[in-house]
């Protein structure tokens, strides 16, 4: 018999339908708040684009995919249904 192993589930949330909470925002807040202050004003001012307000903050971030990842597993409310 060939035994499924567990599979890794990715879901992207872009417009917080299937969560609670912005997820994105969450990580930022949490690991990268200084770089969420700086860019989130550029951003909102409109001297910097979406795109380029998400990459310089995600960029800022110092911990790993994994710990990211284990932040957002362990905060993240679904919605029902």
């Amino acid at each position: 018999m060939n035994e499924t192993k567990p599979g890794i589930a990715v879901v992207a949330d872009f417009d917080d339908t299937l969560s609670t909470s912005n997820i994105a925002h969450m990580l930022l807040r949490r690991f990268a708040p200084e770089a969420l202050q700086l860019y989130s004003g550029e951003y909102r001012s409109g001297q910097i684009t979406f795109r380029e307000y998400q990459e310089r903050c995600f960029d800022a971030v110092e911990v790993s995919l994994d710990e990211m990842g284990e932040a957002a597993a362990e905060s993240t409310v679904l919605r029902d249904g």
